[in-house]
């Protein structure tokens, strides 16, 4: 599966190469992440704005940094007609994204929070994004749903 895989392993290109699958051209995106990244997100926005049907989980270090960052449309799925979020309580040293279903990246973080990639593997490779799109389903299966609110719950 992973032969025909890109193997990313600086943090600079890795963002880059993220940005890079988050084109106009998608008919929907998935994102699983631990770590907040500002870039990242605002690009998501942007994607989310034109229209882009969407989905996002999010430990709770990344949901709380996004509501202090500002970003507390994220928060409020309501505000976006094809967009939910929801949040994992457990921390994660993993990403995934979904492009479509026929690209996959999957990123391994050096710690939960606001930690750097170590690398990513991106793949169109069938078998990869399937394995890709059944763990991110697992955590799915495993979020709660955020809370309509511009605020994060409180513990």
């Amino acid at each position: 599966m992973l032969a025909d895989a890109d193997v990313v392993d600086s943090p600079g290109i890795v963002l880059g190469h993220a940005l890079d699958r988050c084109d106009i051209g998608l008919s929907r995106f998935r994102a699983l992440t631990s770590i907040y990244n500002p870039t990242l997100f605002r690009a998501y926005n942007t994607l989310l704005k034109l229209g882009l049907p969407g989905e996002a989980i999010v430990d709770r270090s990344v949901y709380t940094h996004l509501y202090d960052a500002g970003l507390e449309h994220f928060l409020d799925d309501s505000d976006y007609e094809d967009f939910q979020i929801g949040h994992l309580d457990e921390p994660l040293t993993l990403g995934i994204g979904l492009y479509d279903d026929r690209k996959v990246a999957i990123g391994a973080y050096n710690e939960v929070g606001e930690g750097d990639h170590i690398a990513m593997c991106i793949s169109s490779n069938d078998a990869l994004v399937e394995w890709g799109t059944n763990l991110y389903n697992h955590y799915r299966e495993a979020a709660f749903p955020a809370p309509h609110s511009s605020a994060p719950a409180e513990e």
